[in-house]
């Protein structure tokens, strides 16, 4: 009998273990820094979080769009079809306001002060978004071209990954380095954040 029980929860076990690390693609989260968005698949570093909102699908469209049209240094791909669905583009020469943040104890912390280059997806669906910042390139010259990141970048796996790009570091400057950076991401990306919040 309790083969049997077994047999029958087996499933449902193997089910919720997998769906924690599954991503839309199917493919799975080598490693992440707890507490931010920052997560590492398939060797490459990615920033993605979910933001919530009062606004239905069409009306959280409409807004996002204005957010990114006013946003310095965004870029739309006017490549892809854009539709109510999903803004694609790209940041282009994003420079942090370092003063903003205490980086005295990050590591690497000299790439904050060079422009960044990144691809960014923004899913909508009633009511939430989703911001997904991949290809993310730190140099100081870059490409004015939304189909290639910048030749000459210097991708952040660089300084952020080890044992062969598999793992994140997580030494203590390392973190601190992963938090700025969400911080950065999720707070350029965050409706209530920005100017259009007396709407939102």
């Amino acid at each position: 009998m309790r083969t049997l029980l077994l047999l029958l929860f087996l499933p449902l076990f193997g089910f919720g273990q997998g769906s924690q690390n599954d991503l839309s693609s199917g493919q799975v989260i080598q490693d992440s820094i707890p507490g931010t968005s920052i997560i590492l698949k398939d060797g490459n570093i990615l920033f993605k979080k979910v933001y919530t909102s009062n606004l239905e699908k069409e009306a959280l469209s409409e807004k996002l769009g204005t957010l990114v049209s006013i946003m310095k240094g965004f870029k739309i791909n006017n490549e892809i079809y854009q539709t109510n669905d999903q803004i694609v583009g790209r940041l282009f020469r994003h420079k942090f306001n370092v003063n903003k943040y205490d980086i005295s104890s990050l590591s690497a912390s000299s790439i904050l002060y060079s422009p960044f280059n990144a691809v960014v997806i923004v899913q909508i669906k009633d009511f939430k978004y989703q911001v997904i910042i991949s290809n993310i390139g730190i140099g100081e010259d870059g490409a004015d071209s939304l189909k290639h990141r910048p030749t000459n970048d210097t991708m952040l796996e660089t300084f952020m990954t080890e044992k062969k790009g598999s793992k994140l570091k997580a030494r203590k400057g390392y973190v601190k380095l992963a938090q700025t950076l969400n911080q950065e991401f999720a707070d350029l990306f965050d409706l209530r954040k920005s100017n259009l919040a007396a709407d939102f």
